[in-house]
């Protein structure tokens, strides 16, 4: 299944937790419901608290579509 970003109400990344997660909060249900919870992809850093680079870039082109 498929999730359109339009279809995206808000997401929130939890970064100060192990392990890491991302989760999707969907104006409409989807096959896996209106919450998708999901650890993004790890990455190697030296500093515990930077943030995740592609999941910044989500939420990024989700406030895009949000306010076309």
């Amino acid at each position: 299944d498929k999730i359109l970003l339009s279809n995206i109400k808000n997401v929130s990344y939890s970064y100060l937790i192990n392990p890491k997660r991302v989760t999707l909060s969907l104006r409409e249900p989807t096959l896996f419901g209106k919450e998708i919870s999901f650890s993004p992809p790890v990455m190697m850093t030296l500093n515990p608290f930077q943030k995740n680079p592609l999941i910044e870039e989500m939420m990024e082109r989700v406030d895009k579509t949000r306010l076309k």
